[in-house]
This record gives structure tokens, C-alpha cells and sequence, in this order.
């Protein structure tokens, strides 16, 4: 009797971890996938990514020589987006936020770019609350991070 009880523990552990484990193997897809995107991206500029971040279905990355940054989203509004460090003059990172009830909440994270020879502004988003599934957890950490390595770039 002891040995069936084991049995069918054991059967029923497997049955509750099974749904985990496709999470998990169904979330390192996708992180395969969009870092393939990415390397893909750069490959079609001739250039090899060196750094590159992924959160939320979204990565971003820079090139060995730090001459350009790469940025991938995938989802219901996919974007594939590169960018020439020489061509742009600042970047910087915006933090919409909407106040409801006394709570702030961040509608819209994204990291700007002000180019050179142009007075419209390059916008890669690092949240929104449209698209989104879930909400803003280090996306603003991530976005002053590379906002810093940026500039640190541009200001050489």
C-alpha cells in the first residue's frame, strides 16, 4: 500500500510540474528566437552584436565597435530597428507617466534619440502599456542604463 501511495504522488508531482516546464522550455524559445532576430539584423548591416539586453519580448544590442545599436520587438506590433552612433547627437529616456486615484502609474518608457541632421526624435520603447502584457518591472533601470552607455559613447 505504501508503494502505490509513493506511485501515485509521484504521478501527481509530475502532472503539476509538467505545465512549468513548457513555460519555461516555451520562454527559452522565444529568447532564442528574438536574440536570432537580433544577430540577424546586424549580420544584414555586415556587423556582429557584441552586448545586447532582452526583456519582455524586446532586445536591444550594440556592435563591437560601439558605432551602432540594434533594437528588435516582437509581438503584435514587431519592429526591427537600427541606428549609427555617428548620426545621432543625444539620447536620453522618457518616462510617461498618467496619476489616477494618487497612484502614479508609467504609460510609456522609452529611450530617444535626438539625431544630428534631423529634428525628429527616434523613440525605441522599452514599455508600454498597450502592448505590454505585463507591468513595468526594471524597464526604466534598463533604459537609464543604456541611455549612460550611449552618451558615455557620443560625448567621446
Amino acid at each position: 500500500m505504501d508503494f502505490g501511495t509513493f506511485i501515485t504522488g509521484l504521478i501527481a508531482v509530475f502532472f503539476c510540474a509538467l505545465p512549468f516546464v513548457f513555460v519555461l522550455r516555451n520562454n527559452q524559445k522565444q529568447k532564442r528566437a528574438l536574440q536570432n532576430q537580433l544577430t540577424q539584423l546586424a549580420a544584414s548591416n555586415n556587423d556582429q552584436i557584441d552586448y545586447f539586453e532582452q526583456w519582455n519580448h524586446t532586445a536591444m544590442g550594440i556592435n563591437r565597435a560601439e558605432t551602432a545599436v540594434y533594437y528588435v520587438k516582437s509581438g503584435k506590433q514587431p519592429v526591427q530597428d537600427q541606428l549609427q552612433l555617428d548620426s545621432v547627437e543625444s539620447c536620453y529616456v522618457s518616462n510617461d507617466k498618467r496619476i489616477k486615484d494618487g497612484l502614479t502609474n508609467s504609460q510609456r518608457i522609452s529611450l530617444n534619440f535626438k539625431l544630428k541632421n534631423n529634428a525628429v526624435v527616434h523613440s525605441w520603447s522599452f514599455y508600454d502599456n498597450l502592448v505590454d502584457p505585463v507591468l513595468p518591472g526594471n524597464e526604466i533601470e534598463l533604459a537609464k542604463k543604456w541611455e549612460t552607455r550611449l552618451n558615455k559613447k557620443l560625448l567621446r
